[in-house]
């Protein structure tokens, strides 16, 4: 793995010393609440570590991007 993905991924550790019983709903909600204080770049940062937990290397290819020259009709 590149050293830029293992900087990403490594960047916020799980604190499993912290322990709590719930239910799945309760759950949720919490999750909302963090996600939604926190800045858009911290959650768009938590979106990618997921894409690349989840993809890996194919994680960093970037799409083709495609083009297309069309002419305006007369109006």
């Amino acid at each position: 793995m590149s050293p830029a993905a293992l900087s990403l991924l490594n960047m916020n550790r799980l604190d499993r010393t912290a322990v709590s019983v719930g239910t799945f709903e309760d759950q949720r909600r919490e999750d909302y609440e963090y996600w939604m204080s926190r800045p858009a770049r911290e959650r768009f940062l938590g979106i990618e570590k997921l894409r690349l937990a989840y993809y890996g290397e194919d994680a960093l290819r970037r799409f083709d991007r495609v083009f297309e020259v069309s002419q305006r009709g007369e109006g």
